[in-house]
């Protein structure tokens, strides 16, 4: 009989687990000040994600996930969307929702949390890369942290394309998402990878 490490075995059962459940809690999902948890679900045959009031299960905010189901895709999708991770802001007022990247496929959600309501914070990628006049082939956002208490901190990450000398070239521009003022951004280019 073959032996299994128990790592294995538990990498094992974490990968099943969100396709037996069909929903539950992401990764850190649960608030600093234990309020409030983001969790995904399956609506209608949909993924979703959705930020709950801890106490009584009172969804505040509910928003749809990148990743859907397609025909003979529907466990990877599953997974794709249960492996997104939740950045809490460190007062409970506001979470980044960072879905897993699958070649530059998924996007970083921002989420306000205001009179126990949320708010999702326009976070438009292809606004992004048309504001930096770049000749983007394909890009995402990722989140980085949560900076000088109440910005997040967010690169756009992907690959260029100079079509007169026909040539890619990765970049990433790091941004500075003011969730306080709805989404008001603030650019740094840095080239991170060649």
């Amino acid at each position: 009989m073959m032996r299994i490490g128990m790592r294995k075995m538990i990498c094992f059962c974490l990968f099943l687990l969100p396709v037996i459940l069909q929903g539950g809690e992401l990764s850190s999902g649960v608030s600093p000040n234990h309020k409030y948890s983001v969790e995904f679900k399956t609506v209608g045959g949909e993924f979703y994600y959705a930020l709950v009031t801890i106490a009584n299960g009172e969804v505040l905010w509910q928003g749809k996930g990148t990743y859907q189901r397609e025909k003979g895709a529907e466990e990877w999708a599953l997974k794709q969307t249960a492996n997104a991770e939740a950045h809490w802001r460190e007062d409970s007022g506001a979470v980044a929702i960072d879905e897993a990247n699958h070649r530059q496929m998924g996007t970083v959600l921002l989420v306000k949390i205001n009179d126990d309501k949320g708010k999702l914070v326009p976070l438009d990628c292809k606004k992004i890369m048309a504001a930096t006049k770049e000749p983007w082939e394909r890009g995402r956002l990722f989140f980085i942290c949560w900076e000088k208490g109440r910005k997040a901190k967010v690169a756009l990450t992907g690959r260029l394309y100079h079509g007169s000398d026909n040539r890619f070239e990765n970049r990433c521009y790091e941004l500075l998402v003011n969730v306080d003022a709805n989404g008001e951004l603030e650019y740094s280019k840095s080239d991170i990878f060649p």
